[in-house]
């Protein structure tokens, strides 16, 4: 029951997440560049930027994007391996994700992998060797990596002969007491005559040798052309000596590169990354004309949207304005907000096409991770509905029996410490970059800035009960979320959201087929937002959105037909 129950609660956290976050004979301008980014959470930009309101602006996929003026598409998966994204270049198209139309008509792709490879290996355990000489095992990890990215190639090359493949090389985010250096290294490193300033070389020594299935994979796939150049299976961006240089060099700007998990990059992270690809584009001659500006442009928006009202602007302003190179307009920016908290709340703009009359679907499937939960639901009080004036309510009621499998399941095992039974502390890194503006030690804040933030609420609490007050008095001294009983329950448990979407023909380059996609919140420049159905219409009249979301292996259908 317990599993069930916490299954059920990945599936209200997922389905939270979701939404957190449309002929004449005329001369047609020349189609934009395609440029498609794939990988892992690096690419996804979905842990790091800081608010994730802001992830398009933030992760370096969308600055790329943006300033190049680009048609532009983030598919990277967070969690993905090497395998993983094997298997993902394998897909073949479903409505609007096209995996396998983006990657054949791509002009640029961009790949960030390999990190997870290094740490589902037990990177303390490779540390540990690293210190006692011992490099089997990270090698063992980096030649099946190098395998499965071979493959990659192989699979992209095989639908795009043509594509310009740019790959980045892992960085090394150990710091002194970096939180990625597990209490076991710690232990063992302090057992053998080393401290914490040891961590970042001996952390760096695995990511070194990881690193070398690229270049091993450079030399042994390049070749000379007929016309005696040489010819390289793709185009390496060296992240990882860059970020080595700067923790050579500036440490103190170093430890501002990652999140609170010390892992993923933070919005001055995923500046450098984006610099290193800007360049990496100027030196193909397939940078836009004029980035620089676009570049400002963003920075600029952003101080206005994020930091008005926090501080005088003017002085940031004209150093962005007066700025010459990429990296200038960044450090104006990064040392002109250090220290203010961002606004993160929902931008509602509700200009675009939207449906002619209301829309009212009901949920068919619902499945995370091959499990499906729209049985699960009440199906009368759980919808999807878009209305012409551009809003858009998601309802989600588990049923009656259900909720009581529920309330069972937290008073049989009541006192529950859901921090330490079900890891919810592998959430505290991530809680500043959802809602910056939040308590981080009071739950209510937190829930309170997330509504304001996502349009998600949830009504299934009684904030009000003596059962909630207690755990959220709890959460606050001791920073675990203890259940004594299940009273804290509204009568309906009810996840609800709120928002705007447009509608959007989307064209498949290859065939010209089109699809209608519905994208939720898009809010600010965003092109390709995470959020995004495929809507279709069949000749019963039957009416269906479709979403999938690739981590967790998610997919929700709704559907008219009842």
């Amino acid at each position: 029951m317990k599993r069930k129950a916490f299954t059920l609660l990945i599936c209200f956290t997922l389905f939270a997440s979701l939404f957190t976050l449309f002929s004449c004979k005329k001369k047609q301008p020349a189609p934009k560049p395609l440029v498609l980014f794939l990988g892992d959470s690096i690419a996804e930009a979905v842990a790091g930027p800081t608010p994730l309101t802001e992830r398009e602006s933030y992760g370096y996929y969308g600055i790329i994007g943006n300033i190049n003026e680009y048609e532009y598409y983030n598919r990277g998966v967070s969690g993905s391996t090497t395998q993983n994204l094997l298997r993902y270049v394998q897909k073949e198209n479903d409505g609007i994700n096209m995996v396998e139309t983006l990657i054949s008509t791509a002009d640029v792709i961009h790949i960030s992998i390999i990190g997870n490879d290094l740490l589902n290996t037990n990177h303390s355990d490779l540390m540990l060797a690293a210190a006692d000489g011992d490099t089997a095992a990270v090698l063992r990890t980096k030649e099946e990596a190098k395998a499965n990215i071979a493959s990659v190639i192989d699979r992209i090359r095989s639908l795009n002969p043509d594509v310009t493949l740019l790959l980045q090389t892992l960085y090394n985010p150990a710091g002194e007491d970096s939180p990625l250096v597990p209490y076991r290294a710690r232990v063992g490193l302090a057992s053998r005559g080393y401290s914490s300033a040891d961590y970042h070389r001996f952390l760096g020594e695995t990511v070194r040798i990881m690193n070398t299935a690229f270049y091993e994979l450079l030399e042994e796939r390049s070749y000379t052309a007929e016309d005696g150049k040489k010819v390289l299976p793709f185009e390496l961006i060296d992240v990882y000596g860059t970020i080595e240089n700067i923790y050579a060099t500036n440490k103190t700007r170093y430890d501002t590169l990652f999140c609170e998990d010390g892992i993923h990059p933070s919005n001055a992270g995923h500046a450098v990354i984006a610099e290193l690809i800007q360049e990496k584009l100027v030196e193909l001659s397939l940078a836009g004309k004029n980035a620089l500006s676009r570049y400002k442009e963003i920075r600029t928006a952003q101080l206005s949207r994020l930091f008005s009202g926090k501080a005088p602007l003017s002085s940031i302003l004209a150093a962005i304005e007066n700025a010459t190179d990429f990296g200038s307009v960044t450090e104006a920016y990064f040392e002109g907000t250090k220290g203010l908290t961002p606004t993160a709340e929902l931008t509602l703009n509700y200009q675009g096409k939207h449906f002619d009359e209301t829309l009212d679907l009901r949920f068919e499937t619902l499945t995370v991770m091959g499990d499906d939960f729209a049985a699960l639901l009440d199906e009368e009080k759980s919808y999807l509905t878009f209305r012409p004036d551009g809003s858009f309510e998601a309802s989600v009621t588990l049923d009656k029996i259900t909720k009581l499998a529920i309330l069972y399941a937290i008073d049989q095992n009541a006192p529950m410490d859901l921090t330490r039974d079900y890891r919810l502390s592998l959430l505290d890194p991530y809680i500043y970059n959802i809602v910056p503006e939040a308590d981080p030690t009071d739950i209510l804040s937190i829930v309170r800035a997330f509504e304001r933030a996502y349009g998600v609420t949830f009504e299934m609490i009684d904030f009000e009960s003596e059962s909630a007050k207690k755990a959220m008095d709890t959460y606050r001294d001791t920073g675990r979320v203890v259940l004594e009983d299940s009273t804290f329950l509204k009568e309906e448990i009810t996840l609800r959201a709120r928002g705007q979407y447009r509608l959007e023909t989307v064209t498949a380059r290859d065939d010209g087929r089109t699809y209608t996609a519905i994208y939720l919140n898009a809010g600010i420049d965003k092109s390709e937002p995470y959020v995004r159905f495929t809507y279709t219409e069949n000749e019963r009249g039957e009416k269906k959105a479709r979403m999938i979301v690739d981590v967790a292996e998610t997919v929700i259908e709704a559907t008219s037909k009842r």
